[in-house]
Formats: structure tokens, C-alpha cells, sequence
């Protein structure tokens, strides 16, 4: 059986998150106290009482669902389960690089908060706008077809076969919205960011964050991570640290790391963080297994114990 953590990332974030956490909150109160303590920020306080408006700002955001993240791989850790295999969508794959051992959680911490003070002092900040119900190639062809007069527009992120993100200036985005309501897209929706992430607006805090990302230790991982640029699986710690320096400013393959995953044999699956975004995800790509939600105390309780009980047959076939 195939241990496998997917990490979710901004966008996840809701009002009075840790409750999610139940009884297990104080299991993890460290996790808490060390974000804070690094980012500066009281993020036990974002995640009990911060309304919207708040966990929107990318300061806030960022540390708040990477502290969530990390606190329920904590709680994964605390039973002594080990992944095989592990990934994340964006800021997410910072929390699948701890998960992987490739990064320790302290200097994690450190660099989410340096990339979202990076990313909250962008000048050209756009938008993004998820595009549902066309496939890749139309949707390519529809960018296309905007004028340049009207700003930067790119692909951003493919989240599945059917669910596209689009990055760029606020009028360039509003005319491909309505080109693709009119080639089919069945809804698009205005993601709730402060800026054009993972496209060439970015540029401004690339060389700055690379080397702050440069400046941080990373060991070789202890399992398998699916990278977010590259689409597939990670060869090396090098390999992982380019990926998180590319994808502040290029395209996320998500629906094509969502494929590696899904190609394994006997997968039990988490979705590790808060909601089902990544589980809906997961669903649309045609998987026909359960995706575990750590959110959802019943699902908690059923991934740890089929996890546990995974980890205890291979520590016997080894005796």
C-alpha cells in the first residue's frame, strides 16, 4: 500500500479553521507557537478568529494554511506514519517538502513568510481566474485570441483535465472569461489571491526569493515528491529546490503530478490540510478510490488506522 499525502494551498484557507483539528489541537500547539514565533505573526489567532477579509491578505494566508498543513502532518507523524509518497498544489509543496524530510518545518516556516512578504510587495500584482469545462488546448487557443493591448495573460496552473487557471492583468482575464463562457466553459470563477501567481508577473521577486530558497539546507527526501513545475517525480534534492524556485513564476502541472499519483498501485490517500479542494481534484482526474480528508474527524480516524496498520505489517515483514 502506497502512503500518500496531498497538500493544499492557497485558497483552502476558511474562517475558524482549526476547529477542523478537533481534540487534536493542543496534540500540535507547538506547530503553532513555532509559526508564530518565526513569521512574526500570531497565527493561532488567524486560525481560530481571522474573518475572510484577513486570511485573504498573503501574509496572512500563507502562514496560516502552512501552519494548518504542517499541523496535520504533524498529528500524521505523532503515530508514526511515514509517507511514500507525497505532493502539493503550490504553496502546498512547501508543506510536501517537510513531509518529505527535504526541508526541516523551522526552515519552512522562514521561507513561506520571506515568499509572501516577497509576494505582498508586488507593484504588478493581477489576478487569477479558474476556467471550468474546457480542456487545455482551447483553452490555449482562447489566449491566443485576446488582444496584447489588453495586459499579460497566461496559463497559470492546470489543475485537471477540465479545470484551468488563467494569470494576468484584470482586463485581459475578463475578456478570456468571456471567450471561454462562449466556447463552453460551464463556470469560471475569480480565485480569491492577491496577485497573478505562478506567471511571468511574478518576475520582480524571482531572484530574490531563489536566493533566499538558495540559502536554506535541504536534504535528500525520504520518499517520493511529486513536483508542481516538472509534473512528475522529484530525482533529487536539487531537483526539488529548482521546482520551488520556478514556480513562483511559471506554470504549476498539477493535473499531470495528479496523473503520477494516480498510476501507483494501492494508493491510500490524504488530503492533508483543510477542506477537499484536492480530493475534488483527485475525483475529476477519474480516480476511482477514497481520497481521506484529515479535516473530517470520521475520515482522520479511518486514514490514521489503515495507515497504522500499514506501517505495522511492514515492520513485521521485517522481523
Amino acid at each position: 500500500m502506497n502512503i500518500s499525502y496531498v497538500f493544499p494551498g492557497q485558497g483552502s484557507q476558511t474562517k475558524g479553521m482549526i476547529r477542523s483539528l478537533g481534540r487534536n489541537a493542543e496534540r500540535v500547539r507547538d506547530v503553532f507557537t513555532m509559526a508564530s514565533d518565526i513569521s512574526g505573526r500570531d497565527v493561532l489567532e488567524l486560525c481560530t478568529h481571522a474573518d475572510d477579509e484577513t486570511l485573504t491578505e498573503t501574509r496572512n494566508t500563507q502562514i496560516a494554511v502552512t501552519t494548518m498543513n504542517m499541523a496535520f502532518l504533524r498529528l500524521l507523524q505523532l503515530e508514526g506514519i511515514e509517507p511514500d509518497i507525497v505532493l502539493g498544489q503550490s504553496l502546498g509543496q512547501f508543506s510536501a517538502m517537510v513531509a518529505a524530510g527535504a526541508m526541516s518545518m523551522e526552515n519552512t516556516f522562514r521561507l513561506v513568510s520571506r515568499r509572501a512578504e516577497l509576494m505582498s510587495g508586488i507593484r504588478h500584482s493581477g489576478s487569477l481566474c479558474s476556467i471550468l469545462g474546457l480542456e487545455l488546448d482551447k483553452v490555449e487557443e482562447i489566449v491566443g485570441e485576446v488582444p496584447r493591448e489588453l495586459g499579460v495573460l497566461e496559463i497559470a496552473l492546470q489543475n485537471a483535465r477540465t479545470q484551468i487557471v488563467l494569470g494576468g492583468d484584470e482586463p485581459a482575464i475578463e475578456r478570456a472569461a468571456e471567450l471561454c463562457k462562449a466556447a463552453g466553459a460551464f463556470k469560471t470563477v475569480q480565485v480569491h489571491v492577491s496577485a497573478a501567481f505562478h506567471t511571468s508577473l511574478m518576475k520582480e521577486i524571482e531572484a530574490e526569493l531563489s536566493e533566499f530558497v538558495d540559502s536554506l539546507p535541504m536534504e535528500e527526501p525520504k520518499c517520493r515528491m511529486i513536483l508542481n513545475c516538472k509534473g512528475s517525480f522529484a530525482d533529487s534534492a536539487a531537483e526539488i529546490r529548482e521546482d520551488l524556485k520556478q514556480a513562483t513564476c511559471h506554470r504549476v502541472l498539477w493535473a499531470q503530478g495528479l496523473t503520477h499519483l494516480i498510476a501507483e498501485p494501492d494508493l491510500l490517500i490524504a488530503e492533508a490540510g483543510i477542506g477537499k479542494r484536492m480530493a475534488s481534484m483527485i475525483r475529476n482526474m477519474e480516480y476511482k478510490g477514497k481520497v481521506y480528508l484529515l479535516s473530517d474527524a470520521r475520515d482522520c480516524h479511518y486514514y490514521m488506522a489503515a495507515a497504522k496498520e500499514e506501517m505495522n505489517r511492514r515492520k513485521g515483514g521485517m522481523q
